[in-house]
């Protein structure tokens, strides 16, 4: 499970350099629950969309990352 949030995070806050592990991670194994085509799908479409980077789930700028981390976390 932690790998699986681990994917969230690095598509919700669009942190690029971490990106290209997620495919070693798939390799390795380590992420059961998903595959990685749901994160490259996913990652398209935060990419496409930054302040929506999940369908339905709105970024509210300004707020602070960690006001933002802290919500995150409690909703998921």
């Amino acid at each position: 499970m932690v790998w699986s949030g681990w994917e969230s995070v690095i598509i919700y806050f669009g942190f690029e350099n971490l990106a290209p592990l997620v495919e070693r991670a798939h390799a390795k194994k380590f992420i059961a629950q998903r595959n990685l085509d749901d994160f490259n799908r996913e990652w398209a479409y935060a990419r496409a969309h930054p302040e929506c980077p999940f369908e339905g789930d709105p970024i509210e700028f300004g707020r602070g990352l960690a006001q933002e981390v802290e919500e995150a976390f409690a909703s998921r």
